[in-house]
């Protein structure tokens, strides 16, 4: 009996070896290819491509998987719709994928990264910040930049408190004595006034200046476009009205273009920058103001620094406003003695002179543009500063040719 139940005992353990090891040779290639399965995308991929061609709901299953370039699409088209948002919440959604997918973070900051690299520029740092858990390190970083922004503030209101070129030229000396780090560019033309900002952008160096854009939020620079945009058109209408005025009555420029009343100093500079320096010369030896006319020389000289086609320009105009000074006082003086003169003396004198081209007064600034002053011209700013009694006997004395060109010049310019 004993013997029976040894010899069943002994069949049952051998059954359940079998089994077990019949268990272990199916699940050790089922949990091999799930592992794969869920490590390698490859493998993945393959095995979805395979099973895809089953029937009915399950071949429908695995050809839901999307394949890898259907990932790679989909990732760009999240990377194209996060990339428009403002940075913060650019920064509050990568946090929150970070968290579930990390191989999806890296690869949607790669992929924005190459749609806007200024803007993710931005991003980085803030993620960076985000990511620190040092509290010590936070307060101290919110030290650092809350003392930076305090220094760009002080530096942009002193350069707010400055006319523009003055400002521009101070700017330019303090970058290049290291007073102002190319890194603090950004924060302090955020802190400069708009037409300021723009103004400066277009006067200093094209590398400087994309350093400068480089750390502008893009709103800021739209802005500082415009402005930009705005102050060009500005300039074309000042150089449009300096042609207009080159073609108008000296005597009529005098209050227009000797005082601040009609246009502000530093558009004045600029205006007399594009005039001949024969006009410049005339308008200002008719004005009774030497402050307006120092203050006009140095907000030229200022503007020269910058139009760098206008080399010497505020020094010439300097020197024709003498030469027109000087000849002002001689007409002065000719008129006293012209008035005093008979009129048989002085028609034969205006005869000669009113048709001759002999210079009496002649500089030469370059071999371009030079002031040469007639006979002819002489005369009849001379008899512009006579009586009108006076000069209607003289045109009485004159032959009619003469007589007539007389008139002409002097009524008619």
């Amino acid at each position: 009996m004993s013997e029976a139940i040894n010899d069943k005992e002994e069949k049952s353990g051998s059954l359940k070896t079998i089994i077990i090891v019949v268990v272990i040779i199916l699940l050790v290639p089922i949990l091999t290819v799930s592992i794969l399965y869920i490590t390698s995308e490859n493998f993945k991929q393959s095995t979805n491509n395979v099973l895809s061609a089953l029937p009915g709901p399950a071949g429908n299953y695995f050809r839901s998987f999307p394949s890898p370039e259907d990932q790679d699409l989909l990732k760009q088209q999240i990377a194209k719709h996060y990339i428009t948002m403002d940075v913060d919440r650019i920064v509050d959604k990568l946090l929150v994928i970070k968290a579930e997918d990390e191989e999806l973070y890296s690869d949607l900051l790669f992929t924005m990264n190459r749609e806007n690299p200024r803007k993710m520029s931005d991003v980085t740092e803030k993620l960076q910040l985000a990511l620190i858990n040092d509290d010590t390190m936070l307060r101290i970083l919110d030290e650092v930049e809350q003392e930076q922004l305090d220094r760009s503030s002080e530096i942009s209101s002193y350069l707010n408190s400055l006319n523009k070129p003055a400002g521009i030229n101070e700017l330019k000396r303090m970058i290049e004595r290291g007073e102002i780090k190319d890194e603090e560019l950004g924060a302090l033309f955020q802190q400069l006034t708009v037409d300021t900002g723009a103004f400066y952008l277009r006067y200093l160096d094209d590398s400087l200046v994309q350093q400068i854009r480089n750390r502008i939020p893009g709103s800021v620079i739209e802005t500082l476009d415009k402005e930009i945009t705005r102050q060009l058109n500005h300039d074309r209408d000042l150089i449009l009205r300096a042609q207009l005025y080159e073609r108008r009555r000296t005597e009529e420029l005098v209050p227009l273009l000797t005082t601040e009343d009609v246009h502000p100093l530093v558009d004045l500079a600029f205006i007399y920058h594009q005039m001949s320096l024969d006009k410049a010369g005339k308008v200002l030896a008719r004005s009774e103001s030497q402050e307006f006319i120092q203050g006009l020389t140095s907000e030229m000289m200022m503007v020269e620094s910058l139009l760098e086609t206008r080399e010497d320009k505020t020094t010439h105009v300097a020197e024709a406003l003498s030469l027109y000074q000087e000849y002002n006082q001689k007409v002065q003086e000719l008129a006293g003695v012209y008035q005093r003169m008979e009129l048989g003396e002085l028609a034969p004198l205006v005869e000669r002179m009113i048709v001759s081209n002999t210079i009496v007064t002649q500089h030469v600034f370059s071999p371009e543009e030079q002031i040469f002053i007639t006979e002819e011209q002489l005369v009849v700013d001379t008899l512009n500063q006579m009586k009108p009694a006076l000069i209607s006997e003289l045109l009485g004395q004159l032959s009619t040719p003469r007589a007539a060109l007389l008139s002409q010049k002097l009524y008619g310019e």
